[in-house]
Parts: C-alpha cells; sequence; structure tokens
C-alpha cells in the first residue's frame, strides 16, 4: 500500500515538474522581451531592443498575450491535476478506512463467540477444573482435551472427546498431581479453532489460527503476538507456526512462558500429523474407515488399512484379517493396478519380527532389499498367522507393522496408467470399493 501511494505521487510530482519546464521554456522569449530595456545602454543588445521594439512591436504582442494566456491555462491545469490527486488520496483513504471498519465489526463478531477458559483448583484436594466463558450464549463444540503428566511417554497423546458445552459450564476435572500440561482444542461458533494451555507453573495461553492474510495483518495491527515470535527468540530450528496467534496469556515467567510455548508447539505438531490422526477420531471408526479410502495415494490406502487393523485387532475376525490381506495382495501382484519398488533398508524391519517362528525366517530375508516378490511372501505368512493367532490376547501388531511401512514407501499406482485419467479413475474406484467393503465389517 505504502509502495503504491509513493508512486502516484511520484508520478504527479513529475507531471508538474514537466508542465513547469514547458511553461518557462515557452515564458523564456517573453522573458528576454522585458528584461531587454534595462540593458539597452550596450550596443549590441540596444540593437537587439530597437529591432525587436520597433520592426516585430506586433510579434512582441502576439508572444506577449499567448504567453498570458498559456500561463493561465497551466496555472489552471495544475491546480486540477492537484485537486485530481486530492481526491485520489481522499478516495483511498475512505477504502481504509472502510476496510477498517470491516475488519473492526469482524473481529467484534468473532471474538463475541470466542471462548475464555479457567482453572478452579481446589488446594486441599489437588484438584482442578476448566470452566468457560464466552461472551454470546452460543455452544461450543468440537471440543478436545489433552491431559499429560511428567511420568507420560514423549509419544502420549491421550485425550477426552467433550459434548458440547456452553459460556459457565465445567468441561474437565484433573489432578494437580505429576501434571505437566493440559490442552484444550476446540472450534467455535463461527469456525474459529481456538486452544488453551494450562502448563505447570500455573502458565494459561490462549491460542487461534489465523487462517487468512487480511486477518493476520490486522491482529498485527492490534499488538498480538504470534507462536513464531516466540520460536525465533528462543532460535530453534522448527519450521515456524506464522499463523498461531497469542490472543490472551497469563505469564509472570518470560523464560518458563517460552518454555511453554515450545511444548505446545511440539505436542500440537504430533496431534495434528502421523498416525495420532486416528488416535483423534478413536471413538469414530466410520469416519476413520472414510478417511482410509479417500487417501490420494495407493501406498497411503492400503497403509492406512494394516494400521487399522494393528489399531483394532478385535474388530477383525479371522476371515476379515484374510480377506484384507489377501486383498492388498492380489493388487500388489497385478501390474495394471500397482507398481512396486524395493525397500532398500529393511533393518527396521527385524526389530518387529517379535515372533520366534517369523524371526527365523525372515531376519536373513530383510539383510537385502525388500521389493514385492518379497513381501507378498511375507503377506503369505501373515494369513497363515491370523488364521491361527487372531485371539487378541497374542496378537502381535509388530509384524503387521513390516507391511504397513513397505506398502505406504512403495507402493505406487501403476507406471502404465499415469497420465491416463480414465484407467487412473478406474483404479482407484476399484481399490477404494474392495477396501471399504472389506473394513465395513468390521462395525458390525
Amino acid at each position: 500500500m505504502k509502495e503504491r501511494k509513493f508512486v502516484s505521487f511520484k508520478r504527479s510530482i513529475d507531471h508538474i515538474i514537466r508542465e513547469e519546464v514547458i511553461f518557462l521554456l515557452l515564458l523564456l522569449p517573453l522573458l528576454i522581451l522585458l528584461f531587454l530595456p534595462v540593458f539597452k545602454d550596450f550596443r549590441v543588445i540596444e540593437y537587439v531592443y530597437n529591432f525587436v521594439s520597433s520592426i516585430h512591436k506586433n510579434y512582441y504582442e502576439v508572444v506577449l498575450s499567448a504567453t498570458s494566456i498559456y500561463a493561465s491555462f497551466l496555472i489552471f491545469h495544475i491546480q486540477n491535476q492537484k485537486e485530481k490527486e486530492q481526491n485520489r488520496e481522499n478516495i483511498e483513504k475512505e477504502k481504509l478506512a472502510q476496510k477498517k471498519r470491516y475488519l473492526e465489526k469482524k473481529e467484534e463478531r468473532l471474538a463475541s463467540a470466542r471462548p475464555y477458559f479457567i482453572v478452579e483448583k481446589d488446594k486441599f484436594s489437588n484438584q482442578a477444573k476448566i470452566k468457560i466463558f464466552i461472551e454470546k450464549d452460543v455452544p461450543l463444540e468440537n471440543i478436545l482435551v489433552y491431559e499429560w503428566s511428567l511420568d507420560d511417554p514423549e509419544d502420549n497423546i491421550a485425550f477426552k472427546n467433550i459434548d458440547t458445552k456452553k459460556s459457565g459450564d465445567y468441561i474437565y476435572d484433573f489432578s494437580l498431581t505429576k501434571l505437566e500440561m493440559i490442552l484444550v482444542r476446540c472450534v467455535t461458533y463461527f469456525d474459529e479453532e481456538i486452544y488453551f494451555q494450562y502448563n505447570v507453573g500455573d502458565i494459561r495461553v490462549h491460542y487461534r489460527i489465523v487462517k487468512s492474510e487480511e486477518d493476520r495483518e490486522y491482529s498485527r495491527s492490534l499488538g498480538r503476538k504470534y507462536l513464531s515470535d516466540n520460536l525465533i527468540e528462543l532460535g530453534e530450528q522448527y519450521e515456524l507456526d506464522e499463523q498461531t496467534e497469542i490472543y490472551k496469556e497469563n505469564i509472570y515467567d518470560s523464560y518458563e512462558g517460552k518454555l511453554a510455548k515450545r511444548r505446545f508447539f511440539s505436542y500440537r505438531s504430533k496431534i495434528l500429523i502421523g498416525d495420532y490422526h486416528y488416535k483423534i477420531y478413536a471413538d469414530n471408526k466410520n469416519l476413520i474407515i472414510i478417511d482410509i479410502i479417500e487417501k490420494e495415494k495407493i501406498g497411503e490406502i492400503f497403509s492406512k488399512s494394516i494400521n487399522y487393523l494393528r489399531t483394532y485387532p478385535k474388530d477383525f475376525s479371522s476371515e476379515i484379517s484374510v480377506e484384507l490381506l489377501e486383498t492388498i495382495k492380489k493388487y500388489l501382484g497385478d501390474s495394471w493396478y500397482t507398481t512396486c519398488k524395493k525397500y532398500h533398508d529393511p533393518q527396521y524391519f527385524k526389530g518387529n519380527l517379535k515372533d520366534a517362528i517369523f524371526a527365523e525366517k525372515w531376519k536373513s530375508i530383510f539383510d537385502a532389499p525388500v521389493g514385492s516378490h518379497e513381501i507378498s511372501n511375507y503377506i503369505g505368512d501373515l494369513v497363515y498367522y491370523c488364521q491361527n493367532n487372531m485371539d487378541v490376547d497374542k496378537f502381535n501388531e509388530y509384524l503387521f507393522r513390516n507391511l504397513e511401512v513397505y506398502l505406504e514407501n512403495c507402493v505406487e499406482i501403476s507406471e502404465s496408467r499415469r497420465g491416463f485419467q480414465n484407467e487412473e479413475d478406474t483404479v482407484y474406484r476399484e481399490i477404494r470399493s474392495e477396501i471399504k467393503r472389506i473394513l465395513s465389517k468390521t462395525l458390525i
């Protein structure tokens, strides 16, 4: 915006300068004629003066008249240009004022549904409750509460799904003993994604995810801080988060505050990516199945299907497990549907051979790159395993992890189908239909 104003101003100045230069050039003959009498004592100048005044008197009068008219026109033109420029500036200022008023009203509307969380602590029982307040009486939906204790492993992402709440409601009870952090994630009535963090040391931070550049500029104009500001100060090597606004915080020690925000960034990244996606929707298996079949890559569809089996083995009968494995094996062996690469560093696979029979056979095989032939044989052994070990107490998910990793990294749509949209659509439609049909049996 500042650059556009500067360019417009510069153009206006350049135009005025050009006009004035032309005016001065036209005025120069008149100035010479006007000042000739002053210097007529000089012989040469006296000759010029007498020549112009006697012989070219009429020309003198015409030049004077024309110059006077042009001067009047130029003065009017310059004044008119200044008025136009002033009008443009006024219009631009009004546009900016209108935009500011629009953003102010938008912020006021969004803020009215934005929750404020408080933590009420009982010092005698060492228990605490989280309570919400909202300016307008609108519901708060899609509330997830994550709790971390100091004795939890780093990859723990346990959560609780909370029903819709209104202002004044309590949403969660927890113990202060060994607490590291409570993180509340929710969506407001106007679809803003909000986080509330309660950290050890009684640190409380409210965050919101700002989705548009316009809102981010306005947010910055209000003097609000962003999570990325703290990460820069810490000198962290994270991919900086430019969308997370800190719209309210209660921090007394700057170091503790920065440490808490660093932990928030770390945990939020884990929540939003990877296998934790399935844990977030653990109470809605229908949604998990839909998410699996909508993956954009063939390998991911197969891989996440195996992940679903590993996560919910009790929902899989021996027959369903075998059908899923044999279906995947069928597509891996058909070059019309898939292209399979080799997994060149299968040392990781050895660590997952937590079964004596598998370990004896496959440890030596996993010394070399694993291709479609080896993985098809591995699936064959898993089929036999499912036919004899689908009791939940005996089920060994590590064996299936090897297949999951291979499918995700090494299986793609057939090279001969690429670039032919109708054929690509046929491949995805058939595979998605098959996987959907099989996984849906686990919901009965």
